[in-house]
């Protein structure tokens, strides 16, 4: 909401931007951005990083976890990392993943259609899970649906 942002620039490119920045905001918003660079500089910013990192990790080894134990390890996808926030699930060449996003999507589970990133005749069939704007028991109940939803679509 505050809509903050910074930028590390070599120094040739401090003053050109300081004068594009202050044309674009009249201005604005000195007082935020000082008190981010605050922020930044007490290592609070960092501290803030570390503490998402740990939370994000686990919220993700609770996904890899529930997918073997629910879908089996093949459902993991060969790109998937500790990197980022979401993860590849691999589907069978034989489901139709744009269908089964949109019926996850009516039960209120957004996913994302892997194929759709694919430019070209050739996708693989997946979804793109998005895990770390959610607590664990939502990640549990929304998954268990997802299943469920898998599972009947490898059935038809």
């Amino acid at each position: 909401a505050l809509r903050l942002g910074y930028m590390v620039l070599p120094e040739q490119l401090k003053t050109p931007l300081k004068k594009m920045h202050s044309e674009l905001y009249r201005g604005g918003h000195q007082l935020t951005q000082a008190a981010l660079a605050d922020f930044i500089r007490e290592g609070y910013y960092a501290a803030h990083i570390r503490k998402m990192r740990q939370l994000y990790s686990r919220r993700r080894q609770f996904l890899v976890n529930l997918i073997n134990d629910k879908l089996g390890g093949s459902f993991l996808g060969q790109y998937n990392s500790n990197a980022g926030l979401h993860l590849i699930l691999q589907l069978p060449a034989d489901v139709d993943d744009v269908s089964l996003a949109q019926r996850a999507s009516r039960q209120g589970i957004l996913v994302r259609a892997l194929s759709s990133y694919y430019a070209g005749e050739k996708s693989q069939s997946g979804l793109l899970l998005g895990f770390a704007s959610m607590e664990e028991t939502e990640i549990n109940t929304h998954f268990h649906r997802l299943a469920s939803l898998i599972r009947e679509a490898q059935q038809a």
